[in-house]
């Protein structure tokens, strides 16, 4: 059998009809806590960036046919979260389009996993909240220079940071920062975090590095959590699917928060009930679970650590997480 990325894997199941999604999300408990329903609009398109951890993929928008037949599914459902999906979905040059049709078919609210840098446009960013646009997760890879090489697209940070105003200007309802640690921001990591204290008033949620089809090799992109931890120990982020080990040292009061959660379901769902991270990224995180290590299995934690991904284990091994 083919052996299938991250990123296959969940790209597969965004492509799902929504009813079809609905009981993926059921299979893996993702709305028992959360009660509104959300679905994923996924479509191939170009980028405006070229990530070094992910190729860009060239392609051609779909027509508005394909997209508002699937929409036309939810006069059945009556889901009222749809959340859009793609390389870069706001550019879309029929988005405002999809989004009144969308809006036709039963969906009230949207959200979107975005680059940020379309809301530097302020006459855009009205029309995208007007339409119902109230949760957007955009992702900062670091300071001017390291966001840029990230992203390999000069002038980006600048851009995302004129978007983030712009949001704040209209008010949008949920706006959340992601970032990665990478080998090519880590140096500088802690400015980063002092610059968004400084002056970005949203929520920034840590993830780790997922690699999907990257531009460079893992290693040469992702540093070793040993590495990571002797930078940023005891920073007090939100390090979002670390696991639980690893976390204890570089956020000891978010492993407390988690520990000290009464029910399974309130660790699992810790972040988002936090307002740490938008449902939409964390149930991605949530869609490809990591099979347990070995040296994990007797862990007191084990239930609800998120665990180690598999691309991680083959190329440091198990040596860095010991079972608590």
């Amino acid at each position: 059998m083919k052996y299938l990325s991250w990123g296959e894997k969940l790209f597969f199941i965004l492509k799902l009809p929504f009813r079809r999604q609905l009981e993926v999300y059921k299979k893996f408990g993702l709305y028992n806590r959360q009660k509104t329903r959300e679905v994923s609009l996924f479509y191939t398109s170009p980028c405006l960036n070229d990530c070094v951890f992910c190729k860009r993929k060239e392609g051609r928008w779909p027509g508005t046919g394909p997209i508002m037949r699937q929409l036309d599914e939810n006069r059945r459902l009556g889901i009222e979260k749809l959340n859009l999906v793609a390389n870069e979905p706001l550019l879309h040059p029929d988005i405002l389009a999809i989004l009144d049709y969308a809006r036709a078919c039963g969906f009230k609210r949207f959200g979107a996993l975005t680059s940020g840098e379309l809301f530097a446009s302020w006459p855009l960013t009205k029309k995208l909240i007007a339409r119902g646009l109230e949760t957007v997760s955009i992702p900062l890879y670091g300071l001017r220079r390291e966001h840029d090489a990230a992203v390999r697209s000069p002038g980006s940070f600048k851009k995302v940071i004129a978007g983030l105003k712009n949001l704040e200007r209209e008010k949008t309802a949920e706006v959340y920062i992601h970032s990665m640690v990478l080998r090519q921001n880590l140096g500088r990591f802690r400015d980063f975090l002092n610059f968004l204290d400084a002056g970005i008033k949203y929520p920034l949620a840590i993830v780790p590095l997922r690699p999907k089809d990257t531009a460079l090799a893992y290693k040469d992109l992702m540093p070793s959590y040993t590495e990571i931890v002797k930078v940023l120990k005891g920073s007090g982020r939100n390090f979002i699917d670390y696991p639980l080990c690893i976390l204890r040292e570089l956020s000891p009061s978010v492993f407390r928060g988690i520990s000290s959660c009464r029910t399974q379901k309130e660790r699992i769902y810790y972040h988002t009930d936090k307002k740490h991270i938008s449902k939409s990224t964390f149930f991605y995180s949530k869609l490809v679970p990591n099979p347990p290590l070995p040296a994990c299995r007797a862990c007191s934690v084990l239930s609800f650590c998120p665990g180690v991904l598999p691309e991680y284990a083959r190329h440091y091994g198990a040596s860095e997480f010991k079972p608590l």
